[in-house]
């Protein structure tokens, strides 16, 4: 049985009951001074108010275990909560006293995943300190993908790393700004400091971890999609009403660039070849409505010319409707919430699904990209700094896939274009 059964350690258990011990002295003896811990660890914040309810629990944990290993409670002899619970015990065993040095040596630091062995553990790379750390964690392996990033703190018990229980989650994109932001905040804090070791300063601006992960809740990044000419995108819609069948469908075979797909949907196109061609706008026609969408305003005028030209008297203008990207944005929750059952067999909507990102992967590879100083990237590979950037554009598409993988949904194995641009995820 002793074989079988995988308890916590004897250290993970003593860390538990001092745990349990330094939160017990903290209400103890620092209850009233907790107000002041609550303002250095929000700042601005006001999670009760302006963080998502279902958020709440993780945020008290985030700021309890702050308390117990960060908060500085007397800064004018440099006295944090651990140090006042050790001097207040000083009848100490030698494993306690051990577990409270590891707990005092620890800090917060931004990781990214390297692997996720399900129900086992992972493999983490310290984004700001550098190295990787095997992480035995079965929780944490059922919700972290490859190439996640989050801020947590490490602790080496029982001969292995465990997380200590507070995460920060962020989106991947916003790893570089991430990395810039502890970057200057670590330079502030050494300009007024006489230590420079980058792990003493970096358990100094612990709270920054808190602040940054509020800030993406609170201010998302607005998204700032444009087509490929440029225009920025707003999903566009004009509306006709027919005034005469005939001569609309008679008309649309003159118009340049619009091709029928079905009875009553066209296809309005720039170009006439399949593979070049980009797809600006979509026509329908149901009852006496004649819809045109497009992703563009620009675009919706453009093609309202060519209609109210080519059709003149056949068609009459009812009036256009405009939806910015946040007003869509809003209702995802909403959408993402109602499930359709699946139409066609999961492992046939797989397939279909893999040929055809596929088939857009080998499109991708020479399309120019904004991310790649408008190179393509088979051109950007060419250079150090244009193979880091495609790098990372590939651990962006990964980790997307790897969320539909762990949600059922079907997903695309992005093996076959790190093998195709000849990149190594680490080199």
């Amino acid at each position: 049985m002793s074989k079988a059964y995988e308890g916590p350690g004897k250290e993970k258990t003593l860390h538990s009951r001092i745990l349990r011990e330094i939160q017990a002295f903290c209400d103890q003896y620092y209850r009233r001074k907790l107000s002041e811990a609550a303002d250095t660890f929000w700042g601005d914040c006001t999670p009760e108010e302006d963080l998502p309810e279902s958020l709440h629990e993780t945020a008290e944990i985030n700021f309890r275990e702050w308390v117990v290993y960060d908060w500085m409670v007397d800064e004018e002899k440099g006295k944090r909560l651990i140090d006042l619970y050790i001097e207040k015990n000083n009848r100490l065993t030698p494993d306690e006293d051990m577990i409270l040095n590891v707990m005092k040596d620890s800090l917060i630091s931004l990781y990214e995943v390297q692997e996720v062995f399900p129900e086992k553990g992972l493999l983490l790379k310290d984004l700001v300190l550098g190295g990787e750390y095997d992480v035995k964690e079965k929780l944490a392996t059922r919700e972290l993908r490859k190439w996640d990033i989050f801020a947590s703190r490490l602790l080496h018990l029982d001969g292995i790393y465990i997380i200590s229980g507070c995460t920060y989650p962020y989106p991947r994109r916003r790893k570089d700004w991430m990395l810039d932001c502890i970057g200057k905040n670590l330079n502030d804090v050494n300009k007024r400091s006489k230590v420079k070791n980058k792990r003493v300063l970096l358990k100094e601006i612990s709270e920054v971890f808190n602040y940054l992960w509020c800030d993406q809740i609170l201010h998302p990044p607005e998204m700032n999609l444009s087509t490929t000419s440029g225009e920025p995108v707003v999903y566009s819609t004009a509306v006709f009403e027919v005034l005469d069948y005939d001569r609309v469908f008679q008309g649309l075979k003159y118009i340049k660039g619009f091709r029928q797909e079905g009875r009553n949907e066209y296809l309005w196109l720039d170009s006439p070849k399949e593979d070049s061609s980009t797809v600006l706008g979509n026509l329908s026609l149901k009852g006496k409505a004649l819809t045109l969408e497009c992703i563009s305003k620009e675009r919706l005028e453009t093609g309202k010319r060519l209609l109210t030209t080519h059709l003149m008297k056949a068609i009459s203008h009812r009036g256009d409707t405009f939806k910015e990207m946040s007003e869509i944005a809003r209702n995802l929750d909403e959408v993402g919430r109602v499930k359709s059952k699946r139409e066609i067999p999961t492992e046939i909507e797989r397939k279909i699904y893999e040929t055809e990102m596929r088939k857009y992967s080998e499109k991708w590879l020479e399309m120019e990209i904004p991310a790649l100083d408008n190179k393509t990237p088979l051109e950007a590979i060419k250079t150090k700094k244009g193979r880091e950037q495609v790098r990372e554009l590939l651990k962006l598409i990964e980790n997307t896939e790897e969320a539909r993988k762990r949600d059922g949904e079907p997903f695309f194995d992005t093996t076959y274009l790190w093998k195709r641009l000849n990149i190594d995820p680490e080199e």
